[in-house]
């Protein structure tokens, strides 16, 4: 996943970690954050990597762990072989992880068939829990899309015009180099 987007051969595990912090005593920093596996603790640093390459993930932000209330944390962890991360601790307590999410790496979507376009010719980075829309003007005609295995296109029926395809992904790690919607009269 990390070679779509140039991070080199590396697994990136990112977290969106939701604190109560009720006084500014209480630590919210990155460094009171571990990732555990089976019984063993990473710790885990600033999220950087995935917020430069996508719009999706957010980056840590010193001045929200300065504040009271609900704060969000986004943290990684980067390893070089695949994890099972079970919990996070946070002062000696473990929490365990209650969602898991995976991403997409897209390099260009294409329209091929009756209809032949390139609808973006970026790369893309999306998290399988997020719909992806994309717009395209079809010239006038009736036309079926169908996605690749792991994809989920609506509306799969489409009337010639200005359209917006929505794009969902199983939520498992997939690599499109580029993703290939077939269309057909």
């Amino acid at each position: 996943m990390t070679e779509c987007v140039n991070l080199g051969r590396q697994y990136i595990y990112y977290f969106n970690i939701t604190v109560d912090r009720k006084r500014l005593e209480d630590p919210v920093g990155h460094y009171i954050f571990k990732a555990v596996v089976r019984n063993v603790t990473y710790n885990l640093t600033t999220a950087t990597l995935l917020p430069l390459k996508s719009v999706y993930f957010k980056p840590y932000s010193q001045a929200d762990v300065r504040r009271l209330g609900i704060i969000n944390i986004y943290l990684e962890l980067t390893s070089r072989t695949p994890l099972q991360i079970d919990a996070v601790e946070y002062l000696g307590k473990r929490y365990p992880i209650d969602k898991i999410v995976y991403i997409v790496c897209i390099n260009g979507i294409r329209f091929r068939g009756a209809f032949n376009k390139i609808v973006s010719n970026s790369t893309i980075l999306i998290p399988t829990d997020i719909p992806y829309a994309i717009n395209v003007a079809l010239p006038s005609g009736t036309y079926r899309i169908a996605a690749p295995p792991d994809v989920e296109v609506s509306p799969q029926m489409l009337q010639g015009g200005n359209i917006t395809v929505m794009i969902k992904f199983v939520n498992k790690p997939l690599v499109y180099n580029p993703l290939i919607l077939e269309v057909s009269r």
